[in-house]
This record gives structure tokens, C-alpha cells and sequence, in this order.
């Protein structure tokens, strides 16, 4: 995970250098550490708006199942990272993202010890509750203003987990959690974000085609397609 990790974030930097719009596709979301790190070697002053089911933000020993991929942002953050051992290579990955940095969109299957971390850090999160509630339009008017307030001009990273989708749109993944975000709310977020203008960088992950029927894998497939799309104001 080490080395793929600082391949991908030399990688993601020389692409958004060079380009106005890098989009990086997994694999599963441990590759979300690599992509946000080379983004932010970059462009230091940028927002990440994280939709996923979950939070992966566990550390190594607050897992339970010591899965890389719930972890990815637990090695970004500078407020967490120093609860990782320096051990194993992990000391190679360098944190470079605060919380005031970060949002999330689309929980509802989060650890104990995530929420903890989520709230003692004073991270803002919208779960399928508050998305329910105030609806995606709701979501995404307090999603930018976030933003604005942390920096008007700054870049922005977008990793969109597909199982942040309900599994209705997007059963062949991992760890699919029913009560998603319908594929429009998907679309939604996409294209808001694309056309702020400051859309940099976007990873994909945790699409599986080898998961659930083929008919499952084609809806997946398409709905990834219609979210990339979106997000490159191609809809």
C-alpha cells in the first residue's frame, strides 16, 4: 500500500500540474491518500469533499478490520496521522490535509471510532439523514459555502466512493450499504462541484465488476460513467 501510495501521489502531482482536470479510477479507496497527496503537493490550499457510505478515517488500531481502504484519510490528516505507528513504511507517507479541509457526503455506515475522530475534529458531514432531510440542493448550497469560507479561490479534489450511491445504482462494490444517494443526488454533486470551476482533481473508487450479477456490473459501470460525466459538465 506504501509503495503504490507515493507512485500515485508523484503521479496525480505531475498530472494536476499539467492539466486542468485529472481523474484517477480504482481500485479500491485506499488510493484516495495517494490521489489527495499529490493533488495538495500542488495546490496546498485546496478543499476535498468526500462522498462515500463510510468514513475511512480509521487509523490502524482503531479498525477492526484493519482493511487499508477504511484508512485512507487517517494518514492524510495532520490531526491523526500522529496516532499512526512509524512503522511499516507508513512513516514514508508524509500528512499534508487539516480538517478544516475536509467535508463529507452520503454516511451511513460509520465506526465508533470514526465518529469520534469526525466530531472531535470539527469536521462537517452531511449523512443520508441530514441529505433526507434538506435535500441535496440543501446539501450542496452548505457544501460551497464551506468552501468559500475556507479559501474563495482554492482548488478542489472530489473523491466520489461509488457506494455512496445507494446499491440500487451501484451494487457491484465491497461494501455496498443500502439507503444511498439515488444516482441523480450523485450526478448532482458532481455537477455542482464541476461547475464551481475550481474542480482540479477526481477519484472513482471501489467500482468491482467481478461483484453481483452482470446485470449489477453494467448499472455500476454506467452510473460511474454518469457521475465522471457530470463532473466534467458533459450531461
Amino acid at each position: 500500500m506504501v509503495k503504490t501510495t507515493l507512485e500515485l501521489t508523484e503521479c496525480v502531482a505531475k498530472s494536476v500540474s499539467e492539466n486542468d482536470m485529472t481523474l484517477i479510477l480504482g481500485g479500491d479507496h485506499s488510493i484516495g491518500t495517494g490521489a489527495i497527496a499529490g493533488h495538495l503537493k500542488i495546490f496546498p490550499n485546496s478543499f476535498v469533499v468526500w462522498v462515500d457510505a463510510h468514513a475511512d478515517i480509521n487509523t490502524p488500531m482503531s479498525s477492526v478490520s484493519r482493511h487499508t481502504h477504511g484508512m485512507p484519510l487517517s494518514f492524510l490528516l495532520k490531526e491523526t496521522s500522529k496516532l499512526i505507528p512509524q512503522t511499516h513504511g507508513f512513516e514514508n507517507i508524509k500528512p499534508v490535509l487539516e480538517a478544516n479541509q475536509l467535508l463529507y457526503i452520503g454516511l451511513r455506515d460509520v465506526d465508533a471510532p470514526e465518529l469520534k475522530f469526525i466530531k472531535d475534529l470539527n469536521i462537517p458531514y452531511f449523512n443520508m439523514e441530514d441529505v433526507r432531510s434538506i435535500g441535496i440542493e440543501g446539501v450542496m448550497e452548505t457544501t460551497l459555502r464551506t468552501i468559500m469560507r475556507f479559501s474563495p479561490n482554492c482548488q478542489i479534489h472530489l473523491s466520489f466512493d461509488i457506494d455512496g450511491l445507494d446499491p440500487k445504482y451501484a451494487a457491484s462494490t465491497g461494501t455496498p450499504v443500502p439507503g444511498g444517494l439515488s444516482l441523480e443526488e450523485g450526478k448532482y454533486i458532481c455537477k455542482t462541484l464541476g461547475q464551481t470551476g475550481l474542480l482540479k482533481s477526481m477519484v472513482v473508487a471501489e467500482v468491482n465488476t467481478s461483484l453481483g450479477s452482470p446485470e449489477d456490473a453494467q448499472t455500476t459501470l454506467n452510473s460511474a460513467l454518469e457521475i465522471i460525466k457530470s463532473a466534467l459538465l458533459l450531461d
